[in-house]
């Protein structure tokens, strides 16, 4: 049984140019509490000495409340509570939900090398604070970031088919997974969709159906008692099939590969780094939700890496990132928690790190 209390308080204020901004401009967490009661319990048994099963099972108690949605904020500000009738039509009440979440896994041993697996899930979310909440205003409407009182919960139901082989020399992990989700918690722009009363671009949240689906792989081979490598791919497709469009802020395929040698006391490796172009973005707020600044290209990096152990009791790792210096990009972008604006920013260029540790 676990309990959690989530209290958010955010207040804006403002203020003529150079005074201290005293004057409250809005309640952008006006006063939240979400709190969640959850009861977990799982069960695991053997079938036979190849087969084995485990099921678990957990329910979510939520209660969601602000104290101060109606607020007045002094000037032109409207309270959180005006703001959300303006969008959605409701107010923020009380409101309590019980959640319940489910897994199944089977896995077994086709020989002592190669195992499989299947795992059926089912996976509710909460809206948090700043879905179910926000209430940012301003007087230009793409700039305001309004929470949604009403929203669902978010319901994954979910299907994963995996593999494990060990040889003598190396260990391969393969999965693939389907997931459909009711009532994915999408942060949008107001178009005037169902449930939406407005069509001014304002950031603002609404359930959608939604599909994903990907794949990842990991091979652990060991060339010599010396030399061993990782190789590693992964890849995720995820649409928002209420709307037919992609689902914003998505990785694209990405892979990797090592090299690595090892004598007793110290190591010395390099590790590839692959991402492609990802050209299935959300990035115009006048059609979506331009969460993503655009697309992006894809790019390789180089970093090199070791350590070396004094002792059994010391331990010095050093590395360089980004040897050649390369210039790019992820994907996804660093999220600002009270500003709507979308930026991409390049990750640092090459970059020397040193780590000591010792153990007492």
């Amino acid at each position: 049984i676990d309990v959690q209390q989530n209290d958010r308080d955010a207040i804006r204020y403002s203020a003529m140019a150079g005074t201290i901004p005293t004057t409250v401009a809005g309640y952008l967490w006006p006063g939240v509490s979400i709190d969640q009661m959850g009861l977990f319990a799982e069960y695991s048994k053997d079938i036979d000495q190849a087969s084995r099963y485990s099921a678990g099972l957990r329910v979510d108690q939520i209660d969601a409340s602000t104290s101060k949605a109606d607020l007045d904020p002094p000037g032109m500000s409207p309270t959180a509570n005006q703001l959300y009738t303006t969008y959605y039509g409701v107010t923020a009440q009380p409101h309590d939900e019980t959640n319940v979440s489910a897994l199944l896994r089977y896995e077994h041993d086709m020989t002592q090398a190669v195992t499989w697996y299947t795992v059926l899930s089912r996976t509710a979310r909460t809206a948090d604070a700043t879905e179910r909440y926000m209430a940012s205003y301003n007087s230009v409407a793409d700039k305001r970031w309004v929470g949604n009182p009403n929203l669902d919960p978010e319901v994954h139901q979910q299907l994963e088919v995996g593999s494990s082989v060990k040889g003598q020399q190396y260990r391969l992990q393969a999965s693939v997974y389907y997931d459909d989700v009711n009532d994915y918690i999408l942060r949008d722009r107001a178009h005037a969709q169902p449930g939406i009363l407005l069509n001014d671009n304002a950031t603002i949240y609404r359930n959608v159906s939604a599909r994903l689906y990907g794949a990842e792989a990991q091979l652990d081979y060991k060339w010599s008692a010396k030399w061993s490598s990782v190789f590693s791919v992964s890849y995720v497709h995820a649409t928002n099939t209420t709307d037919s469009r992609p689902i914003a802020q998505i990785p694209p395929l990405e892979g990797s590969a090592s090299l690595e040698y090892s004598e007793a006391g110290w190591m010395l490796g390099g590790r590839l780094r692959a991402v492609d172009k990802q050209t299935r973005v959300d990035d115009d707020i006048n059609t979506g939700s331009g969460l993503d600044v655009g697309q992006t290209p894809g790019f390789a990096v180089l970093d090199v890496y070791g350590y070396n152990k004094f002792g059994k009791a010391a331990e010095v790792s050093y590395g360089v990132n980004n040897v050649l210096d390369k210039t790019y990009a992820e994907h996804l972008n660093k999220s600002n928690a009270f500003d709507v604006t979308q930026v991409q920013v390049n990750e640092p260029g090459r970059a020397y790190w040193v780590k000591a540790s010792v153990n007492f």
